[in-house]
């Protein structure tokens, strides 16, 4: 039995579906994006760290007030009255109680997949299922979310977009460089890694695998979508951003990349297209409209050091 099962990827890869699917099997239990190590890390405690009385009040501070509304408040008072120092796994584990009474245990938190060697150095028995999906289907749908309620609508030509645009294809292609070098890094058999493009079309094939790996038996129910319907994915969230997972798993999604107006399309290439590649994404070259190349060049020009030195503070500021 491998345990802990963690879903890591970027989001808006398929991290929730996945994890919806698993935890629709009656001896898996996945816990709904804590970040946990995202906060301690952020706090910035090192994985060999202590964790002092004094310093636990402040530690709650960067943990999210939503997943500390699932914690029990006794739990939150035996962390805090936890005497002596207390390493970074106890930390991580008081404030993210192990389910109890299901064979496999885990959680999602997409802020993981830059974490996947603290993972592994807590539990190395662990399963690490890593999701990677095309960077134009990703930020589509993220932008989608952040800007139009996740309607499918497709985005303009606008400064905004641009900029919004350039930073996710400079982010995601930060993240995955790095999460590419923690595989490579990892002992063999760690990391799982799965395209969402085959978790759409070959579902149950993806699944069994991963039931294999861990070693519990494949039940058919885990791919009936009324399993999903009381999915906490639907009750943390306002608007539609995760309507579809109580519905079939649609194929046609696979190919949702191909929808990017091709200004877009230009400026992820430009930017995450090495490390698309290096995943399995090789994208188009694209020839959008002599305008539209002209303003997306002349905005990129006043703005990419700008993005780049956001991305970069950002992911300092994640201590990775």
């Amino acid at each position: 039995m491998r345990i802990p099962l963690f879903v890591v990827g970027y989001v808006r890869s398929g991290t929730t579906l996945l994890r919806a699917i698993l935890g629709s099997h009656r001896d898996i239990e996945m816990l709904n994006e804590p970040h946990l190590l995202k906060a301690l890390r952020t706090a910035g405690y090192e994985i060999d760290g202590k964790i002092l009385p004094e310093a636990r009040p402040a530690l709650l501070k960067a943990v999210r007030p939503k997943h500390l509304e699932t914690v029990p408040p006794e739990q939150v008072k035996r962390f805090l009255d936890h005497p002596g120092p207390m390493s970074f796994k106890e930390a991580y584990e008081y404030l993210l109680p192990k389910p109890t009474g299901v064979a496999v245990w885990g959680e999602k938190s997409p802020s993981n997949v830059l974490y996947m060697r603290e993972l592994h150095r807590m539990y190395p028995d662990a399963l690490l299922v890593y999701i990677v999906r095309d960077p134009r289907a990703i930020m589509l749908s993220y932008y989608r979310k952040k800007y139009k309620d996740s309607l499918p609508v497709l985005p303009q030509l606008s400064s905004v977009a641009i900029r919004f645009f350039a930073s996710q294809a400079m982010r995601w292609a930060a993240t995955m460089k790095h999460a590419s070098a923690a595989v490579s890094e990892l002992p063999k058999g760690t990391v799982m890694q799965l395209k969402y493009e085959d978790l759409v079309t070959n579902t149950e094939r993806e699944i069994r695998s991963i039931c294999r790996e861990v070693g519990i038996e494949f039940d058919k129910d885990m791919l009936d979508p009324a399993k999903r319907e009381g999915e906490k994915a639907l009750q943390d969230r306002t608007g539609d951003t995760h309507r579809l997972l109580t519905s079939p798993v649609n194929a046609g999604r696979a190919g949702s990349g191909n929808e990017l107006p091709d200004w877009a399309c230009m400026i992820i290439k430009k930017y995450a297209g090495d490390q698309a590649m290096e995943l399995g994404y090789e994208l188009p070259e694209v020839g959008p409209a002599m305008i539209a190349r002209l303003r997306v060049n002349l905005e990129l020009a006043m703005v990419e050091n700008q993005l780049r030195a956001g991305v970069q503070q950002q992911m300092g500021r994640m201590r990775v």
